[in-house]
């Protein structure tokens, strides 16, 4: 439980002093979470940059605090992902409230207890976000994840709140 308040003091303390901007220009820093995996035992964050308009890059984390609704042996303990996303509305000049986007990722998995869930894994998301007021956005995504370690592949979807940012 400290690992989560720690977690959202960071968030806290990055988020009050920081200048906000539109999606999808060059520069924009995105933090986000998906609050709804907090009530599962699960905290994640995302932490994306636009290099230019229309291409970002991402690096996500995921960690099975508690396991009271998802079991260990259902789920590892985390989940890392790399990766790259292009964005539709990606004009230069675009200062739209919207942003769609699809991307591919490669990712890390690992479980403490059941060492058959580690290992690599490769995926393709798919999502929407909506920006409120200056600052802050919603959105949705749909993931498709194959472990390398089997033949099935893993599809999810994911409610995000996030906080938007320029450097």
């Amino acid at each position: 439980m400290k690992k989560l308040y720690f977690l959202l003091l960071v968030l806290i303390i990055y988020v009050v002093p920081c200048k906000a901007q539109l999606l999808n220009q060059k520069g924009t820093f995105i933090v986000s979470i998906n609050p709804i995996k907090i009530v599962y035992g699960l905290v994640n964050i995302e932490v994306e940059y636009y290099m230019v308009p229309g291409y970002s890059i991402y690096i996500s984390s995921e960690y099975l605090f508690s396991d009271y609704l998802i079991k260990r042996k259902r789920h590892p303990d985390m989940v890392s992902r790399f990766g790259g996303r292009y964005h539709f509305y990606k004009k230069e000049n675009y200062e739209g409230e919207n942003d769609l986007y699809g991307g591919i990722f490669i990712g890390y998995s690992y479980s403490k207890l059941y060492k058959v869930k580690n290992g690599m894994d490769i995926g393709a998301d798919f999502g929407y976000r909506y920006q409120l007021g200056t600052s802050f956005l919603v959105g949705a995504k749909a993931l498709a994840t194959h472990p390398l370690r089997s033949r099935k592949v893993l599809f999810g979807f994911e409610g995000l709140a996030g906080y938007i940012n320029n450097f």
